[in-house]
């Protein structure tokens, strides 16, 4: 959400789309010479492999992304539940909010828009992006594991107290939230990791 609303180019490393998780990979099924070069006892210090991990398509054998017997590297195991066919076959997924967010990125807004920081935390970043007369976001998202309820009214833009949740992170299921819901901006309530973007009217 951050990468992809701020301005400039975003970069998607394979994988980022439909929350994949790096995998723990042994030292024998290590392929990265820089791992393979540090021994069994320092391997995972420097090997890349567990980024590297077959691109999770489905719940087929090795996640879709070969027929084969053995992928180069494992799959990771939670495949069966984390793939793409599954995540756009639900109603709510990491999947479709990436979706929603590359949409959102077609907007005026966000290609020619300016950029302006809202009070902020050590564990909540705030920022608006806005254009002219075409329409003005809130972007609010929670690095934090914990809850937290913050002010986003004040900083740089003038916001108004109430904003419209547009899109909301895929682990966010409260009623307060859900797409479409007015949100109190001056006592936002953020679940941990949790982020919002809010269309400011």
């Amino acid at each position: 959400m951050f990468i992809l609303l701020l301005p400039g180019t975003p970069t998607t490393y394979y994988g980022e789309e439909i929350g994949m998780v790096d995998t723990y990979i042994s030292y024998e099924d290590t392929q990265d010479p820089a791992g393979c070069n540090n021994g069994p006892e320092h391997y995972t210090e420097t090997s890349r492999d567990p980024v590297r991990t077959p691109m999770q398509w489905d719940e087929t054998q090795n996640a879709g992304f070969s027929t084969s017997e053995n992928t180069w590297i494992p799959v990771n195991e939670n495949y069966p539940g984390l793939n793409v066919q599954v995540e756009n076959s639900v109603e709510q997924s990491h999947l479709l909010v990436y979706k929603e967010l590359a949409k959102l990125r077609l907007k005026k807004t966000f290609q020619f828009g300016e950029l302006e920081f809202q009070t902020a935390t050590d564990e909540v970043v705030a920022f608006v992006r806005s254009y002219e007369d075409s329409q003005t976001y809130l972007i609010v998202i929670n690095t934090s594991p914990e809850e937290v309820t913050i002010d986003v009214s004040k900083g740089n833009a003038a916001l108004p107290e109430n904003g419209t949740v547009v899109i909301r992170s895929s682990t966010d299921t409260r009623r307060e939230t859900e797409i479409g819901s007015l949100v109190n901006l001056a006592e936002l309530p953020l679940i941990g990791g949790e982020g919002l973007v809010i269309l400011i009217e």
